[in-house]
């Protein structure tokens, strides 16, 4: 089986040094993954000035190294660090760590790896796991969550960073069901049958009630003034006593009033005198 070929980092850019440690950290990869770390450490030197380019022969000429020093690979990688890497200022390094919290619209992954990043520069030693755990309770945007895993005595980074993953899984999953149902409300409202929907009055039929209620109250109004039974026609008594109580009105067919009163007959303007005339007149032909 041939050995998997594998392609060293591109050369340093002197030119900014603060990539320092990227690069170096591309470098280490490399050195595992092709199988220089297992070649001698003359090896590894020669690949490490090689890969760095032609810049990188004056400086480790400046190092002032014994003929053995130049052969011993962590001896050089420390000298390279002394030269590139400048005293790091641990009160702004870790001023910039404290004040990030997670932005809006940012995944949790994406802050926890921020403050991964951060926290390299921050020289926290055995506190660096504890630091980071705190830093994700404070700056995480669900306060409610935070609150929540502030009163677990017992919480660990690995704890905390599964908590808040699931948290943002949920709320996500929660989100997609909301968008479903209301898709399915949406699809559904056109559909309603009629009876759930409050049918508006046509402008007509607002005529004709208003127009029955006018003549019903007028009729009622005359029935008063004159004394009469809004119900019979004759003088006013008590309802119970109306013969008209169990009548049929011609006019309209409902029951308990005489056609003489009837609301219907006013509507139509039909005067029940006119009408009974008619009909003696069809009589007296017939006979």
């Amino acid at each position: 089986m041939a050995a998997l070929h594998i392609n060293p980092p591109e050369n340093f850019t002197f030119s900014t040094p603060c990539n320092w440690s990227k690069w170096k950290m591309r470098f280490e990869r490399y050195r595992i993954a092709s199988g220089l770390s297992t070649k001698t450490g003359n090896e590894q030197v020669n690949s490490l000035l090689y890969i760095m380019g032609e810049k990188a022969e004056d400086i480790f000429s400046s190092f002032g190294l014994f003929e053995t020093e130049q052969d011993d690979f962590d001896i050089v990688l420390k000298k390279f660090n002394a030269h590139f890497v400048v005293k790091k200022n641990t009160t702004f390094e870790r001023a910039q760590f404290n004040k990030r919290v997670q932005l809006d619209g940012e995944s949790v992954n994406t802050f926890i790896t921020a403050l991964y990043t951060l926290s390299e520069h921050c020289e926290y030693g055995v506190l660096h796991d504890e630091l980071i755990r705190d830093r994700i309770v404070v700056g995480i945007l669900d306060k409610n969550l935070s609150e929540k895993l502030q009163l677990d005595a017992d919480l660990t980074l690995t704890k905390v960073i599964e908590r808040v993953r699931l948290s943002e899984v949920a709320k996500e999953q929660q989100g997609k069901l909301m968008e479903k149902d209301s898709a399915s409300v949406n699809a559904i409202s056109p559909n309603k049958p009629a009876k759930f929907l409050k049918q508006k009055p046509s402008l007509g039929a607002m005529k004709q009630n208003v127009k029955h209620d006018f003549h019903r109250k007028n009729n009622e109004n005359e029935s008063r003034l004159h004394g009469k039974c809004k119900w019979c026609g004759k003088q006013r008594h008590d309802k119970r006593v109306c013969p008209a109580r169990d009548a049929r009105c011609r006019q309209c067919s409902k029951i308990r009033h005489y056609a003489k009163v009837c609301i219907t007959k006013s509507q139509t303007g039909c005067p029940e005198v006119t009408y009974l005339g008619v009909v003696q007149l069809e009589s007296k032909k017939k006979n």
